[in-house]
Order: structure tokens, then C-alpha cells, then sequence
């Protein structure tokens, strides 16, 4: 599954939609060691919890009470924490978490801010929900620039520059595709052009065959989590981290852990 960071905003949950997963929370999934969307168990105090952005993850009772138990040395959310909703059933609202595993991230002292974790603008659902970051007065490269690091999933580091974020639009521009981000980026930043450029961002960075990493923009997004995993494997702090499944799979070939069940990753 596609995933950096999540930074959208908030939206208001259909009736239908919220008493379907209310349903789905309380059905009772028989066996051991289930886990479609995958669980990682790295040690008595540590482990990862695959989940399907958005959508209450499917356990059985055994991995609940030993991810409930873990939990207690640190409990870890990605992104802003759109997922936690779906899984307050499970480990309580946000106050009870630790924090977002991206804030350890920022610990890590960069002397520049990485241009590939730009990527974060076009990695959201909707991808155009948080195209208010990039709306303002002159260009969208100028609000880009203003909104510093609310478009990064580095969010206590060095603010990008002007000439970091061209050189990431640079980068993620295929002329295969006659797509220039920097070019695009010099159009006014109307809600209507933000909207625009953040979702030709998205189709271009996260297309059907995203897996394949074909174009220039998969290969920065993938720069950036290819980052953010082995951290994760190698030198995240103790305690329960609830992210996207995908990330399960690097960091299982980063950590050599075995993914329990898994699956459902798509």
C-alpha cells in the first residue's frame, strides 16, 4: 500500500459508514495468529500493526492482548494520526499514544531538509485535502515555500527552501509524460490550480502499478520510505506501532522479522 505521511485534514464520517465499521470492530475472529493486514512481533516490547488506511484492522484475540501489552512501553501513530479512530476500540483515544513515530524521525538532526520527503504533499486521501497548504497569494512554488514543513512528513527539521523544493519538483517531473512540477508550480495558487497540481502529483507519484515505482516521482516517494522503514526496523524505540501495512514488508526484509499473516497487503 501506498504510504508516507498521512497530513490530511479531518472529514466527517457517513452514518453508513461509521456503523460499518462498528460492526466490523465487534466481530470476533476465531483462530490464532490472524492478522490479514499483517503483524510484526519483534519482541516483548516492540512490534507493528499493519492496518488498511482508514478501515478498522481485522485481529484475533490472541495478537490483541499481546499488541494491548506491548502498547504499554509506547504506542505509535503515522502521520497526524488519521487512523486513530478506527482503532480506538482497540487502544483508546489519541492522548493515549506515545505520538507520531515521525516525531522520533526529526530527532535525527538533518542539516537540510531531505527534498524526497516533500513526497508527503501527494501521499494523502484524498490527495487534494490538504490542498489549502498550497493556496495563497502569488505562486503555488511561493505557498509551498511559506507552508514550510507542513507539506513534508519532516515536521520539527529544517524547513525546505525555495531552491530544495524546485530541486524536488525537478525530480519528480517525467517528461515522458510531458509533466513539469516546476513549471506547474509557477501557476497562480488558486484553490482550483493547488487542487489540480496536488492531484496529477498523486496519479503521477501513486499510479495502479504503483509497486513498480515507474515513474520519477514513485522513485523519490519510495526514497522516502525506503528512509523511514529502515529506522523503523533498526532504530525505532520501544513500544506498538499502528501503521500502513505496506510498510510491513520493508521493514520485515530490513529488521529479518516475520510478518504474521499479511495476506491481505496490498
Amino acid at each position: 500500500m501506498k504510504i508516507t505521511k498521512l497530513i490530511g485534514a479531518k472529514r466527517i464520517r457517513p452514518a453508513a459508514e461509521r456503523a460499518a465499521d462498528s460492526k466490523r470492530r465487534k466481530k470476533v475472529y476465531s483462530g490464532k495468529n490472524y492478522a490479514p493486514q499483517g503483524v510484526i512481533i519483534c519482541s516483548d516490547k516492540k512490534a507493528f500493526l499493519g492496518m488498511e488506511h482508514k478501515t478498522p484492522p481485522e485481529l484475533s484475540d490472541d495478537l490483541i492482548a499481546k499488541l494491548k501489552d506491548i502498547s504499554k512501553h509506547g504506542l505509535w501513530y503515522e502521520g497526524d494520526g488519521g487512523d486513530i479512530p478506527y482503532t480506538e476500540h482497540l487502544f483508546g483515544p489519541k492522548r493515549n499514544y506515545s505520538g507520531g513515530f515521525d516525531d522520533n524521525l526529526d530527532k535525527m538532526k538533518f542539516s537540510a531538509h531531505p527534498p524526497e520527503f516533500i513526497s508527503a504533499l501527494f501521499s494523502n486521501l484524498p490527495p487534494e485535502s490538504i490542498a489549502d497548504y498550497i493556496v495563497g497569494n502569488g505562486t503555488i512554488l511561493e505557498a509551498m515555500h511559506a507552508a514550510g514543513n507542513k507539506i513534508s512528513s519532516l515536521k520539527d527539521g529544517p524547513a525546505p527552501t525555495k531552491e530544495i523544493i524546485k530541486s524536488f519538483l525537478r525530480s519528480i517531473s517525467n517528461p515522458m509524460h510531458r509533466l513539469d512540477f516546476l513549471k506547474m508550480a509557477n501557476e497562480l495558487a488558486t484553490k482550483e490550480n493547488a487542487e489540480y497540481f496536488i492531484k496529477v502529483g498523486a496519479e503521477e507519484m501513486w499510479p495502479s502499478n504503483w509497486k513498480n515505482y515507474p515513474n520519477p516521482a514513485g522513485k523519490i516517494a519510495k526514497k522516502a520510505n525506503d528512509y523511514r522503514d529502515t529506522w523503523l526496523a533498526s532504530k525505532s524505540p520501544n513500544g506498538l506501532y499502528v501503521i500502513g501495512a505496506g510498510h510491513l514488508i520493508a521493514i520485515a526484509e530490513y529488521g529479518k522479522y516475520k510478518i504474521i499473516g499479511g495476506n491481505a497487503i496490498q
